[in-house]
């Protein structure tokens, strides 16, 4: 009988442990509805914007496909996505890519509702931004590519929010200084705030596997001999680096697809990505596009010039208007100069505009393989005793997905931005 009884409890125990784990199995994926099912939850949006053209960002319209109307790529129509897709229910936001001049009103649907900070230090900028009536300042730090403040909420709890845009490219070193210099302010903190939450949140620009970014996060260490498997000959760390705040999660990661930005891959249409070297159709592509320029076939004048630029960047502005001026010999800028200069912008990370370029002008690239790339840079790490993740939201829904497989790529007539938000739900620990 002894025996009976502790077969059938255990049978009890293992049922609920079950039902317990099934719900958590379906709720921790959830729809936006459900980021604030608790008054005790606070939810949370990252999101990279894409810089607003409303006086900076001209350049945009060259993210967009040439068929999209012009129109349709100005701030007054993004701004009404944009809108659309955020929340005032929200509690808190980590926006990318603002711009330091405007994003007051580039932002201003948030303004009855919300408290925007900007970061001071950069024109492109990061907005971290919280619910007025939920939320007190008590300190904010406006580092390299981070920033950091501290916030009440109403109930007394402490809230340390990290907004990072870190260094984007063929940067690992900058990116992990720039983590470990939030983390030792985030340290300072403290020291100063009986901290109940902290949240590391925004765009990491590297995916959140194998770097020294995520060593350091899940760690609390990076020594100098660790290296990045992309970057094997950088050097990240001169001497040891350590943290003591215990190990940080990233909430989307072995949960849901993470994959923020779907972007058409040009850049395998005009690189080798093992060789390093330009493709022959790219090369040719070039060639064509100058000699509808040059009246000559060695060297376009400088008329000729200001010609091409005035049909690219529709002035004469941008960094391939820089870059001729400079390699400009005797008035005249060379075909191979011309070629230089663009193989420079897609080094540069900018194929996107240069395939706006030569699709706008009637030039086209053969279909790179893969055709879409997919890449997790956007990231939310959570670390704290008294709060734990309870609800992630897929950043693309299924529909959004099919739209870019069929080669709607984005920012279109129906997303404003080359990345898909991540939003979460922080819930106070059961136990």
């Amino acid at each position: 009988m002894k025996w009976s009884w502790i077969f059938y409890l255990d049978r009890v125990l293992y049922n609920i442990c079950r039902i317990y784990t099934n719900r958590m199995d379906v709720m921790f994926v959830i729809p936006p509805s459900q980021l604030n099912v608790s008054p005790e939850d606070i939810s949370l949006m990252s999101y990279n914007i894409l810089l607003p053209n409303s006086e900076q960002g001209w350049w945009v319209y060259k993210y967009y496909h040439p068929e999209v109307p012009l129109v349709e790529r100005t701030w007054e129509a993004r701004k009404k996505l944009l809108e659309s897709q955020i929340s005032t229910d929200i509690d808190l936001f980590t926006f990318q890519e603002c711009a330091l001049e405007t994003y007051a009103s580039d932002l201003d649907f948030l303004s009855e509702t919300h408290t925007l900070l900007c970061h001071r230090r950069a024109r492109i900028a990061m907005v971290t931004a919280w619910k007025t009536d939920r939320f007190e300042l008590l300190a904010d730090y406006h580092l390299n590519r981070t920033l950091v403040v501290v916030l009440r909420e109403q109930t007394g709890k402490l809230i340390c929010l990290v907004n990072c845009h870190l260094s984007a490219g063929r940067h690992p070193k900058e990116r992990f200084q720039q983590m470990a210099k939030a983390l030792k302010q985030v340290g300072k903190l403290k020291a100063r705030f009986a901290l109940d939450m902290v949240v590391l949140s925004g765009d990491f620009n590297s995916s959140s596997e194998g770097t020294a970014v995520l060593r350091f996060l899940e760690d609390g260490i990076v020594e100098p001999r660790f290296r990045e498997a992309m970057y094997p000959q950088v050097e990240i760390t001169s001497k040891v680096k350590e943290h003591f705040m215990g190990r940080f999660q990233e909430v989307y990661r072995h949960v849901t697809d993470a994959t923020t930005l779907w972007a058409r891959n040009s850049g395998a249409s005009m690189v080798n990505y093992k060789s390093q070297k330009p493709r022959l159709a790219f090369l040719e592509a070039l060639a064509q596009l100058f000699a509808n320029y040059a009246s000559d076939p060695d060297y376009m004048t400088t008329a000729e010039l200001e010609q091409w630029i005035q049909d690219i960047n529709f002035g004469l502005r941008g960094s391939e208007y820089r870059s001729a001026l400079e390699k400009l010999s005797d008035g005249n800028l060379s075909k191979q100069a011309f070629i230089e200069l663009y193989l420079e912008e897609v080094k540069a990370g900018k194929h996107w505009a240069v395939y706006n370029d030569l699709l706008r002008l009637g030039i086209s690239l053969p279909e790179p393989r893969p055709l879409i790339g997919k890449y997790a840079l956007d990231q939310i790490w959570l670390r704290s005793n008294q709060f734990e993740c309870t609800g992630v939201v897929p950043p693309l829904s299924a529909e959004a997905k099919q739209r870019i497989e069929a080669g709607d790529f984005p920012p279109n007539r129906w997303h404003p931005s080359d990345h898909f938000p991540l939003m979460v739900r922080f819930s106070p620990r059961m136990w």
